[in-house]
């Protein structure tokens, strides 16, 4: 805020000076709307709508305070698009913003939820929603389950108020609850599963098991009740129906199971039936998850899971008409199928497949949003499944929520469509927005983005990125000895599941970074990063020298991270040396910057100023260690700022010449490159493309 003083009573300025309201994006534009709103608007990041206060905000130290913020992936540096989980559902990660606006966006599909309600809780084990009578529409209670007592809870307009329901057992945890037909509540705990009246006459009916046996595991639906009871000889499966007549549960079948259940199901797959034909199990300590028939339970199908980890939530589920299996293992993957019988009622899977939404167990629970029906993935990064318009695929959406331990369907008349959620230490009643949309994450970086690459193999990003520092003087590097600063580049690596920042690699003062590209040479298993960089001199128009940087990952690598910042490289070692994760393998010097580097036929090609090179990775005068060694190269262009690669064609964009197509060929000289084709008008080009071998796009 510029603040000019002037002499009381007159209109004789006296003083002239500037105090610091706080920091937001660079401002390209800044607007006084009314009531001390302002919006600053931004071109280099995200703009802002701040409402001025009279006092500094101590939390912030700012004299303002964020009223909304407008996300802005502008101005897109460079991109990539990757399928993390080969779902064909990809993602796009953008290097945005300018200098210290510079961020990471992740762009997906996913979805947004708004909070109505919440309180604190910890310990919360699982959650249910509870009608007060079988054929009311909405739930209003809510039965909280914790590690050894259960809780009633009951949503009204303004607060959530504990409430209790007779015959109830308050004092155990609860396995399962929900309505049945006829007025009744299920309620299972390890010792008994009980049918208790919604009118308030209690329990009129328990199942109990054996002596030496507890209940482990249960579900149930409208008229069906399907029990797990532990015992010394393995696993128990019991089947009750509900006799709605003479109000009890009547054990229709059971069976003894070589191993114990860890997970069960029986939602049912017909929207026109309130029972089921199959349920869903899963074992402790055999790796299958069965679908067995009902009442008879015998096995129609079992599914090995793919790995050496457990079924611990099994989930019956029709998406948009059509039957789906989905199960959550043990180390944060998910497996799902579809459900597909047969004329002679013969089961089996179609279309499995196993994809990764964190890194912890999961559990899965149904709801319904907008008339659809959903699975919630109740996880450290919880998601919801659901399906295309035609059900003929699944699709998993990010939610923009923290961890969480349990949700439930909690539908209820205040408020519809909602979502009860159990965290480490609060029970959160919230609604979910659109299903499907686009969710952007940021990752703030504070310096500028320049290019960015995925490294499939050590599952991370690589991301290049400058910013000014202050200028030292070196004698032994080049440096701006009349600026007060310079820019310098580095190379970040962000783990590409969590962001999480691994490494950084400075490159020297004044250099450069122009390209970036990840390579697996010819008869070598390792995947190289490369860089191609420029010496910035202030007498030179256009760089002399650069260098060509061949770095690898070393996984099992790891350094002292105690920085706050991790941009903070004061104790970064200088280029060249060990850092980290990062190994500085090989350079090649060239004569000029490298602004593009492409992988090719387990070589590299390099566009380097006005000439475009071909390197091979080859070891010389029998030396262990491989560099990159120059084969041949093509002269001629104005800058060659873009390359891409098609087979043996290579098409180049340059800064004045527009595009010109390059073919590689063999010789009995060597190699050699030729150009076969070229666009002779004038055209300063910002991109070049190959659609196919005939058609070009610059």
């Amino acid at each position: 805020l510029l603040v000019l003083e002037r002499k009381r009573n007159t209109s004789k300025v006296i003083g002239l000076h500037l105090e610091l309201l706080g920091v937001t994006s660079t401002a390209s534009s800044i607007t006084y709307c009314d009531n001390g709103v302002v919006f600053v608007g931004s071109r280099s990041g995200d703009s802002h709508l701040v409402r001025m206060l009279a006092q500094k905000d101590p939390e912030t130290n700012s004299n303002f305070k964020i009223i909304e913020q407008f996300t802005s992936l502008a101005p897109i540096v460079d991109l990539c698009v990757v399928d993390l989980e080969n779902q064909g559902q990809g993602e796009v990660v953008t290097c945005s913003g300018q200098m210290q606006d510079g961020t990471l966006r992740v762009v997906r599909n996913g979805t947004s939820i708004s909070e109505i309600s919440s309180a604190e809780a910890e310990g919360i084990k699982d959650l249910f929603p509870l009608r007060k009578r079988t054929s009311d529409p909405k739930a209003c209670q809510l039965l909280v389950s914790y590690t050894t007592v259960s809780g009633i809870y009951e949503l009204g307009e303004d607060e959530m108020t504990e409430e209790s329901i007779s015959g109830i057992d308050e004092e155990s945890r609860t396995i399962y609850a929900g309505n049945m037909l006829g007025d009744f509540i299920i309620q299972v705990t390890e010792l008994r599963a009980a049918l208790i009246s919604c009118h308030g006459n209690g329990i009129v009916y328990e199942w109990v098991p054996s002596s030496a046996a507890v209940i482990s595991v249960a579900t149930a639906n409208l008229t069906q009740v399907l029990l797990a009871v532990s015992g010394a000889s393995g696993g128990l499966l019991v089947y009750l129906e509900v006799d709605t007549v003479n109000k009890r549960l009547v054990e229709k079948n059971r069976i003894q199971l070589e191993n114990e259940v860890s997970c069960l199901d029986i939602t049912p797959l017909d929207p026109t039936r309130d029972s089921a034909s199959y349920a869903a199990v899963g074992f402790w300590t055999e790796l299958t998850v069965r679908l067995l028939s009902l009442p008879d339970l015998n096995t129609k199908h079992c599914e090995p899971m793919a790995g050496d980890t457990l079924a611990l939530s099994v989930q019956l589920c029709l998406l948009s008409g059509v039957s789906h299996l989905i199960v959550a293992l043990g180390d944060g993957y998910l497996f799902y199928a579809r459900i597909c019988v047969s004329m002679n009622q013969e089961i089996s899977l179609q279309q499995s497949r196993k994809i990764s939404i964190g890194s912890q167990p999961a559990s899965l629970s149904l709801f319904c949003s907008k008339g659809q029906q959903h699975v919630f993935v109740a996880s450290d990064r919880p998601s919801i499944i659901h399906a295309t318009t035609n059900g003929s695929k699944l699709l998993c959406s990010n939610l923009n929520f923290g961890e969480v331990k349990r949700a439930c369907s909690f539908d209820t008349v205040a408020y519809p469509e909602c979502i009860a959620i159990a965290t480490q230490d609060s029970l959160t009643i919230t609604r979910v927005e659109d299903v499907q949309k686009i969710d952007i994450q940021t990752i703030p970086l504070g310096e500028q983005p320049r290019r960015i690459v995925h490294v499939s193999s050590a599952k991370v990003f690589a991301v290049l990125s400058s910013r000014a520092e202050e200028n030292v003087l070196d004698d032994d590097r080049d440096t701006l000895n009349d600026a007060e600063y310079f820019e310098r580049s580095f190379l970040h690596i962000f783990d590409d599941s969590s962001f999480e920042h691994i490494d950084v690699f400075p490159l020297a003062p004044n250099e450069l970074a122009c390209s970036l590209e990840t390579v697996k040479f010819e008869n070598d298993p390792e995947t190289y990063i490369i860089i191609g960089t420029g010496i910035v001199l202030p007498d030179e128009d256009e760089p002399s020298r650069g260098r060509i940087l061949v770095l690898k990952i070393v996984e099992n690598l790891t350094k002292n991270r105690n920085s706050t910042s991790i941009l903070d490289t004061s104790s970064v070692p200088e280029s060249g040396s060990f850092s980290g994760a990062l190994i500085l393998v090989s350079e090649k010097e060239v004569k000029g910057a490298t602004y593009a580097v492409r992988s090719f036929q387990g070589k590299l090609i390099a566009g380097i100023n006005h000439r475009l090179a071909l390197f091979a990775w080859k070891s010389l005068d029998n030396n262990v260690s491989q560099s990159l060694i120059e084969e041949c190269y093509i002269a001629g262009f104005m800058i060659a700022l873009y390359v891409e690669v098609r087979g043996d064609f290579i098409l180049v964009g340059d800064l004045q010449r527009s595009v010109s197509l390059v073919a590689y060929k063999s010789s009995a000289e060597g190699p050699i490159l030729e150009e076969i084709a070229r666009d002779y008008d004038t055209n300063w080009m910002t991109t070049v493309h190959m659609i196919d071998d005939d058609v070009f796009l610059g």
